[in-house]
């Protein structure tokens, strides 16, 4: 099953390695990366303030994104303008 997740990231000196959750993810090209210990890849990107945050932003997906609590209320109140779902924690579109 496909995923989404909206949260935080640290970068390396570099930018070409992010940190998130306790994973080590190193970039492989363009906006792919793979965690370093399970070798699973991801696809990371910037959130968008369309809310088109899936599949590369082309287009609303049928997977629900989740928003990391300690990104939630900066999520909907500036990226996305629209304070009134700052509850919100998973998104299904």
């Amino acid at each position: 099953m496909k995923w989404t997740r909206i949260g935080r990231v640290g970068f390396s000196k570099t930018g070409r390695t992010l940190y998130y959750a306790g994973r080590e993810l190193r970039g492989t090209g363009q906006l792919w990366y793979r965690d370093t210990e399970t070798d699973e890849q991801f696809h990371v990107q910037r959130a968008r303030e369309d809310g088109l945050d899936r599949s590369e932003g082309r287009k609303r997906g049928g997977f629900p994104v989740e928003i990391d609590d300690d990104v939630r209320e900066e999520y909907w109140t500036q990226v996305r303008r629209e304070p009134n779902r700052a509850h919100e924690r998973v998104i299904r579109s």
